[in-house]
């Protein structure tokens, strides 16, 4: 009996990007049926995951890659749409930072033109914070009426408060305006609400509001990267259900979004297209899948810290291993997105000079880590909690303190350590906290 002839039609790719590309997605279907559990972390129950396609003909508006998943004990219907909401409410506000953006770029005085004001903590703030934390909040209330805490507090009135209404105006979806009496009615009744959104409408404002400097291929540098950052939150916990990130100036300017849900996985794609005549990109979502690297380990670290000696890389002895500092700016966000998308493999963000931290800061990013894959933890080891140590029921009764647990938390060691592998995970940690006990030991040597 003849043996049937079986004809290839596989094209070898054309470059190295495009091999690349291959080997991601042949990593990403093995990923989803692997028996083993995900990210290799003990105790983690194994379970299989459904391989869909994003029919490319809808807009990643209409059409989420968690369309049609379950979601346990929460409506499947009003999950689902939140997702939708928080995707539009994003990439709405990536466009309005966008405009803000490219206008005063060619100003002389670019801090001035996007009115930026220092806070009460010498932070800056532009007109386009106030005007994505306008433009979110109005489009969570519109269409969910949940409870928003956000980083910034919106003028009033005067010149600065005409430009966020223009743009607010402009840029949010059409279907979730709403008006100042329907926003009042939502806010009365967001104290009978138990979950709760956190947004960080531009994470890296420093890096925003500098003169851009471009590469003659038109590059955005690293340190020139900023983020906005949506989370939902569980109202008992704090834990983040939800979350949404954006990076306009990520590759070129064509920018990433990101999108995870608890226990459904981090989705990423093309924020904005290069295409003349076209705004948001129709680019197929990709399932979020790390890649360990075992000889450079890429670390993600501030602008501020170039050139300093820090915990991680005063306390590395890896043998044949070396440490290679990619600065991102000031903002915290950036850097899980880079740990997210594969451009980066870990970093620590210690704050020794304070027990607390804004949970805008990482809220969106933990979770983005998380589900791709990554290990995030407190400076000790244990699982980050991003929910404040409550002091007792009658503060917890009242409305301010319940909102400041919803804002700060303090993590145990003063530090948020993430890592793309558990065993880097480990050694990060390892090398962080001997940097520690030898600043530690010396401070109380001063102290004699």
């Amino acid at each position: 009996r003849k043996r049937a002839r079986v004809t290839s039609t596989h094209k070898p790719p054309k470059s190295m990007r495009a091999f690349v590309d291959v080997c991601l997605a042949t990593t990403t279907a093995f990923h989803h049926f692997c028996p083993f559990p995900r990210g290799g972390v003990a105790g983690k129950s194994r379970r299989r995951v459904s391989l869909r396609r994003v029919d490319p003909r809808h807009d990643h508006h209409t059409l989420h890659p968690f369309v049609g998943e379950t979601f346990g004990d929460d409506d499947d219907d009003e999950a689902t749409r939140r997702v939708e909401i928080m995707i539009e409410a994003i990439v709405a506000s990536a466009r309005l930072a966008r405009e803000v953006d490219d206008e005063k770029n060619g100003a002389k005085d670019r801090e001035s033109g996007m009115a930026t004001r220092r806070k009460e903590d010498d932070s800056l703030v532009t007109v386009a914070d106030f005007a994505i934390q306008r433009l979110v909040s109005d489009t969570l209330h519109g269409a969910l009426g949940e409870f928003l805490v956000g980083e910034e507090t919106c003028p009033t009135e005067g010149e600065v408060f005409d430009r966020v209404e223009e743009l607010v105006a402009k840029y949010a979806p059409r279907e979730e305006k709403t008006n100042e009496k329907t926003r009042k009615d939502s806010m009365r009744r967001d104290s009978s609400k138990k979950n709760y959104f956190v947004l960080d409408p531009i994470d890296g404002t420093k890096a925003f509001a500098k003169p851009l400097v471009q590469s003659k291929a038109g590059r955005f540098t690293f340190t020139e990267q900023y983020c906005i950052g949506l989370s939902y939150h569980d109202g008992k916990d704090g834990t983040v259900l939800a979350s949404c990130l954006a990076a306009p100036r990520w590759e070129r300017g064509t920018g990433v979004l990101l999108v995870a849900v608890k226990g459904k996985g981090c989705f990423s794609k093309e924020l904005f297209t290069a295409a003349k005549g076209e705004d948001v990109s129709k680019s197929r979502w990709k399932r979020s899948c790390l890649l360990s690297h075992l000889c450079t380990i890429r670390v993600a670290i501030s602008e501020s810290d170039v050139g300093k000696q820090t915990t991680l890389n005063a306390g590395w002895k890896v043998p044949e291993s070396s440490l290679e500092e990619i600065a991102y700016g000031s903002g915290s966000l950036i850097k899980y997105v880079a740990i997210a998308v594969n451009a980066c493999d870990a970093f620590v963000h210690y704050k020794p000079w304070t027990h607390s931290m804004n949970v805008w800061d990482h809220a969106a990013g933990v979770l983005c880590c998380e589900e791709a894959g990554a290990i995030v933890t407190d400076g000790v080891g244990n699982k980050l909690s991003l929910r404040k140590e409550s002091k007792g029921a009658e503060e917890d009764d009242n409305e301010g303190n319940r909102d400041d647990l919803r804002r700060v938390f303090s993590p145990e060691g003063k530090a948020v350590v993430v890592a793309n592998d558990e065993s880097l995970h480990k050694e990060i940690l390892r090398a962080h906290n001997a940097a520690v006990e030898l600043i530690n030991d010396f401070s109380a040597g001063l102290g004699r």
